[in-house]
This record gives structure tokens, C-alpha cells and sequence, in this order.
């Protein structure tokens, strides 16, 4: 039991039980308490007893609590009392279960760009509040942010504390805040304002998703001159999976000139609502499979290379026969039947991985989402690889890609020669072993390289007959779900509407169907061309197609409703629907120019030194 346990439950015996210590700081100790009257939890900050006994700054902490205490916001921790006794100066504020960002990027790591972008926005919009009502934070850091645990949401503390226990003169040295967090104008000994928690809000972000500092320094004072005159660099160069827009936003918030960052908090909160928005979602179902389905594309791209490289290697021996081959201890014809047997069982292993994708195929179609819902939504995945992706972050993995290459290919060629010495039979097994899984990690990074899009050619099995394969498979004995709502759900409205479309499109008599056979194709040609566009809605032109491919779509279901309430002949819905199928032909064929162009561009780019 420490003397503040015992001095605080003195204080307060009667309105509140202190039950233990949570932590201590140079901002106080907290204590974990019960509120007597209304049975909760609540925490008490205790003022630390040498600035307590000085009446400037116990003035100054009081009037500065009790005007935190006035905030009332959903990620603001709430401040109950305010109040000095017995020499003690305390405030009683809710109780958080959970653990502050600082502990939880300790803990685990830098949050996922997800988590990062919806925690930096909440408390925007906690600083944004207190700004309006006229309370600067002037400490905003990891340690002052709370995750509850239960439901992630992040809620600020310690409002206006760092300012009320600072002197009136920054001149004699001391700085309102923490050296890590803190922005050029403070460091210098300027009074901050709202743009500069911005700042320490944007050095917060680094720590959240990158998991470190943009400024590192041995000293305090080493730390304050990074801030002054350090240009740090952009968080995506340390976090590169973040979207290019939020990480845009973030460096704006640590720029040295306070007119130069986000006009408020407000503003940057915004932003970061924009760069969330332009992450689609896809239905949990068809996230399922998707990941499923890359997790098997490794082993079954690596089982089938390897079948084929001793396929080929076996029918190469048949060939040496047939032209009097010989040399080698270890008799051809068995070094050829083992190559047949490896290519084999390899091929069986690939198929077998690819008949386990039947199990989640099957989960997918109980949940009304059949194979023709994975077009739309790996072009939701492809948007965000793409926007995820940097120059030089996708440049330097391919250089080291292509050395590790040429190393696999001379260590081939080596496996060769080892496999048809006269040396000894082990050898010769090793020479196979190695014959075969070397040309194929080689052949398993030209498949990865030969991909500048962030599309893979297992991307589009998925969508070609392999996919259709295992959805047959899948729907086999299964009875087609009820019809839903799709437009009541929270997918993007592309998706919800291709989904309705189809719904409808199901519902109509088999003659109907019959007489209109391309619509499903239609439908989710549609869908892709639309979420492929909705990644670039900032462009006008792409805005203005998106906008347009929605309208199509959504002119497909109108006429869907009217064919099937008779209120539309066929040869007038055969009409619209070429109309629809030119437009999306013309908007495929400007996603294609544009990929082209790309990836020229790309390729044409330099590699830096």
C-alpha cells in the first residue's frame, strides 16, 4: 500500500472504495475506485503532492479540470468530480476497461491499417470537439488514448492536464507535452493551439500503424530539434499497406508551419472518413472464401510447378534412352520413374488442395453469394493492393526477387549435373531431389514477377473455369437460398445492386432466362467495372464512369422488376440491355488502356540507385 493509496482513501472513505493502483506518471497516480452511491468503477487521478502544494499550479489544475470536465463526447473519457481535500487535489473520471495504444502497440505491434485509420478518426473527432468548447489538449500521445476492450473504441484523456501543470512562461524552459509528440511551434516555447495536437496527433498515427516514431533522438532536447528542423518522411515509406490517401493526410498534419497542416480537427477527420469510405467491404462470407482460396493458390501454384518440372524431367530421360543416354551410377530408367512418380503424387496434391475449397464454396452459396459475386469482390482486394502499393516499396522486393532467381537458376543447373554423375546413387538421389524443387521456386518467382497488377493468374483461375469447377462441386444437392434484400445491407452499392439484379434475374420463368442468357455475365461484368472505377472516384472522368456504371446497373433492375411484373415487353428489355452491354464493353475497354499504360509507365520507371 502506498502513502497515496492511503492518503486518497482517507479523502474519499464513504463516497468512493479505492481498490488498487492503475499507474503513475509524471501527470499523477491512478487509482482504480468504486463509486459508493452508483455501484461503478471509476478511476481517480491523484495530482502529484509536489505540485499539489504549490497554490499557482493547484489553481491552475483545478480551473483547467473542471473546464475538461464540461466536455462530453463519446471518445472522451468523462470527468465525474473535480475536487481538492485534505491537501490532496484529485479528479473522478470513467473507468476504461482495456489498455492505452502505447501498451497495446508494446504489446502487439502496430495496429492493421483498418484499426489505425478508425482509432486516428475517433480521436480526431475527440479533439475536434474539445477544440469547439475552447480546450486544447497540448499532450495527445499513445499513453493518453484508451482501446476499450470490449468494443475498440478509442477514447481520449487527460484534456488540458499538460497545459495545467506548466508554468505561464515556456521561456524558462520547460515544454507543455512529451519530446516525442510534440510540435516545432511548442518546442520552440510558444502557448500551442488546436493545429498543434494536430501534429502530435499525426505523430500518434506513426506509432499506431508503423509501430515507431518518424523522429528518433537520445535526448530530449535531440528529439526537440528533430521537430524544429527535421523534415520526417512519409508514413507510407514505413507502413506502406496504408491507403496513399490517408497516409497523405497524416503527413500534412506533421508539417512545420501550423498554416500548413489541416485547418482543424474537423477537417482532418474528414479526410481520413474519405480515405475509410473508398475501402469497400466485402461480405464476410465471400472474405472467407477469398482467403481461403490464397492461402490454397501457394501450395497448389508450388504442387502443380513441381509436377510439372519432373513431368518434364522424366520425359527428358525417356528421350536420353531413346538415344543411348548412359553415364550416371544410378540406372536412368529408375531416375525416370522416380521423376513420374514425384510429378504424380504432386498433381494429386495440388488437386486435392483445390477439392478442400469445395467446403467454404459450399458455406458461400448457403449465404446466397455464388461464384459470380468473386468478380466484384476481388476488385475490391485488387483497388486496395493497388492503392496499398508504392513505387519504390514494389521495386525493391523485385530486384531482390530477381537475385534470389539467378542463384535458384545456377543452383538447377548444378542439380543436374549431380543428378547424372557417375558419383554415387546418393548423390544421384540428391541431384533429383534438388532437379526438382529448384526450377521450381524458380518458375514460382517468375510468377509472382511477371504480375505488375496486383492481380496474379490464380486471381483469375478463380473466375475462369477452376473457380466455376469447384462452385458446381459445391452447389451440388444444395437447395438456392431465399431471396434478400440486398440493398439493405451494408455492402457497397454496386455489389448490393448486382446482387438484387440477380435475385430478380433468378426469380424470372425459365422462358425469360432462356431468352436473355447473358445477363449474369452483364451483371457482373458490371460490378467489376464499377468497383475498379469507385478506387479512383477523386479522378473526374473515372467519377463521372463510376457514377455512370452505377446507373446501369441500376437500370438493369428496374427493368429485372417491370419484366416480372409484366410491365415491360422482352424485345424492349433485349433493347436496354444491349444498350447496357455497349456501355460496359466501352468502360472495359478504357480500364484495359488505362492498366496498359500503367504498367508501360512502370515498367519504363527507372529503378533508383
Amino acid at each position: 500500500m502506498s502513502p497515496e493509496f492511503s492518503a486518497l482513501q482517507e479523502a474519499v472513505a464513504g463516497r468512493f472504495s479505492v481498490i488498487r493502483e492503475l499507474g503513475r506518471g509524471g501527470m499523477g497516480v491512478v487509482f482504480l475506485a468504486r463509486d459508493v452511491a452508483l455501484e461503478r468503477l471509476v478511476a481517480i487521478k491523484l495530482l502529484p503532492p509536489m505540485l499539489a502544494t504549490e497554490p499557482t499550479a493547484r489553481a491552475r489544475f483545478l480551473r483547467e479540470a473542471r473546464t475538461v470536465a464540461g466536455l462530453t463526447h463519446p471518445h472522451i473519457v468523462p470527468i465525474h468530480l473535480v475536487e481538492e481535500r485534505d491537501g490532496l487535489v484529485f479528479f473522478v473520471m470513467g473507468f476504461v476497461d482495456g489498455e492505452t495504444l502505447g501498451d497495446r502497440v508494446r504489446r502487439a505491434g502496430p495496429l492493421a491499417p483498418g484499426e489505425a485509420m478508425q482509432m486516428i478518426q475517433e480521436v480526431a473527432w475527440a479533439l475536434a470537439h474539445a477544440h469547439r468548447g475552447g480546450v486544447v489538449h497540448r499532450d495527445v500521445k499513445p499513453d493518453n488514448i484508451l482501446l476499450d476492450r470490449e468494443t475498440g473504441r478509442a477514447m481520449v484523456t487527460d484534456f488540458g492536464i499538460a497545459r495545467a501543470l506548466t508554468t505561464d512562461t515556456p521561456g524558462d524552459g520547460s515544454v507543455a507535452g512529451t519530446p516525442q509528440y510534440v510540435s516545432p511551434e511548442v518546442a520552440r516555447g510558444a502557448d500551442g493551439d488546436a493545429r498543434s495536437d494536430l501534429y502530435s496527433l499525426g505523430v500518434t498515427a506513426w506509432v499506431a500503424a508503423a509501430g515507431r516514431l518518424p523522429f528518433e533522438g537520445s535526448s530530449a532536447a535531440a528529439l526537440l530539434l528533430a521537430h524544429v528542423h527535421s523534415l520526417p518522411p512519409s508514413i507510407a515509406t514505413a507502413a506502406p499497406r496504408l491507403p496513399l490517401r490517408f497516409a497523405q493526410a497524416v503527413d500534412r498534419c506533421l508539417l512545420k508551419a501550423p498554416d500548413e497542416r489541416w485547418p482543424s480537427a474537423d477537417a482532418f477527420a474528414a479526410e481520413v472518413d474519405a480515405a475509410r469510405s473508398r475501402i469497400a467491404r466485402v461480405p464476410a462470407p465471400v472474405r472467407a472464401f477469398l482467403r481461403e482460396w490464397d492461402a490454397v493458390g501457394g501450395e497448389v501454384a508450388t504442387a502443380a510447378t513441381a509436377s510439372l518440372v519432373a513431368l518434364t524431367e522424366s520425359v527428358g530421360l525417356h528421350l536420353y534412352d531413346l538415344i543411348g543416354f548412359t553415364g550416371n551410377s544410378l540406372d536412368s530408367s529408375i531416375l525416370k520413374w522416380v521423376f513420374a512418380l514425384i510429378a504424380v503424387l504432386t498433381a494429386g496434391l495440388a488437386k486435392a488442395r483445390i477439392l478442400q475449397l469445395v467446403a467454404p464454396a459450399r458455406a458461400m452459396l448457403r449465404n446466397g453469394y455464388g461464384h459470380d459475386r468473386l468478380a466484384a469482390a476481388q476488385a475490391i482486394e485488387l483497388a486496395q493492393r493497388d492503392e496499398e502499393r508504392t513505387g519504390t516499396a514494389a521495386r525493391a522486393p523485385r530486384r531482390e526477387a530477381w537475385l534470389l532467381l539467378a542463384g535458384t537458376a545456377a543452383g538447377t543447373v548444378g542439380a543436374f549435373a549431380l543428378a547424372f554423375s557417375d558419383l554415387s546413387g546418393w548423390l544421384n538421389v540428391l541431384g533429383c531431389t534438388g532437379a526438382v524443387l529448384l526450377p521450381t521456386l524458380t518458375l514460382r518467382g517468375l510468377w509472382r514477377l511477371g504480375t505488375r497488377s496486383g492481380e496474379t493468374p490464380w486471381d483469375r483461375l478463380l473466375r475462369g473455369p477452376v473457380g466455376r469447377a469447384v462452385f458446381r462441386l459445391a452447389g451440388a444437392r444444395l437447395d438456392a437460398p431465399a431471396a434478400t434484400s440486398a440493398l439493405e445491407g451494408p455492402e457497397p452499392t454496386a455489389i448490393a445492386l448486382g446482387q438484387a439484379a440477380r435475385s430478380l434475374y433468378a426469380g424470372l420463368p425459365a422462358a425469360a432466362r432462356i431468352a436473355l442468357p447473358d445477363v449474369p455475365a452483364l451483371i457482373a461484368a458490371l460490378e467489376r467495372d464499377a468497383m475498379a472505377l469507385r478506387a479512383s472516384a477523386d479522378d473526374p472522368g473515372r467519377s463521372e464512369r463510376f457514377i455512370a456504371t452505377v446507373s446501369a446497373l441500376e437500370t438493369l433492375r428496374l427493368d429485372l422488376l417491370r419484366l416480372q411484373a409484366h410491365a415491360v415487353p422482352s424485345t424492349e428489355l433485349t433493347e436496354q440491355i444491349e444498350r447496357v452491354r455497349e456501355f460496359g464493353a466501352e468502360v472495359d475497354r478504357r480500364l484495359a488502356a488505362e492498366r496498359e499504360v500503367r504498367g508501360l509507365l512502370e515498367a519504363r520507371e527507372p529503378t533508383p540507385a
